[in-house]
């Protein structure tokens, strides 16, 4: 099982930015004190295409991984798992609808494209979803697709 120590040795930091002047810096080689670079008409094209097209950051947006220590001081997000009443309390957002985190199931991990006006950022966050047969949002859907 991943723990939260695991997970963020992974993910240190909220915002991970690409160095651009990095990668173009790859392709330099020395040779006997002179710089010589590696790059061609065509792989310079090439690389300025992928780079504009790409992302130039990735947020994370995880806050039970990155704020567990707030969010564990704060009632609605605090969970005990079922395996003993005397476990630690562990972090899970509520529901915005019931606010209970009891039934939150975590789906999978989504990444969106963020566009702004100074770049283009990569964000990935938690796809979760209120699993209780009590959450008045629940019972809608229900009744909204007849299921």
């Amino acid at each position: 099982m991943l723990t939260r120590e695991q997970a963020l040795k992974h993910l240190p930091q909220i915002e991970k930015t690409i160095d651009l002047a990095r990668l173009a810096l790859a392709e330099r080689k020395d040779t006997k004190g002179g710089q010589r670079t590696t790059w061609t008409a065509e792989s310079a094209n090439r690389a300025e295409n992928l780079l504009l097209d790409s992302f130039q950051s990735v947020i994370y947006v995880l806050p039970e991984l990155h704020f567990a220590d707030l969010l564990s001081g704060f009632k609605p997000t605090q969970f005990r798992p079922t395996e003993g009443l005397f476990s630690p309390y562990h972090v899970r957002m509520p529901c915005p609808v019931c606010i209970s985190n009891l039934r939150i199931v975590y789906s999978h991990v989504r990444v969106l494209t963020l566009h702004g006006l100074d770049k283009k950022r990569k964000v990935v966050d938690w796809a979760c979803f209120c699993s209780s047969k009590n959450c008045p949002a629940v019972i809608s859907n229900v009744i909204e697709h007849n299921i």
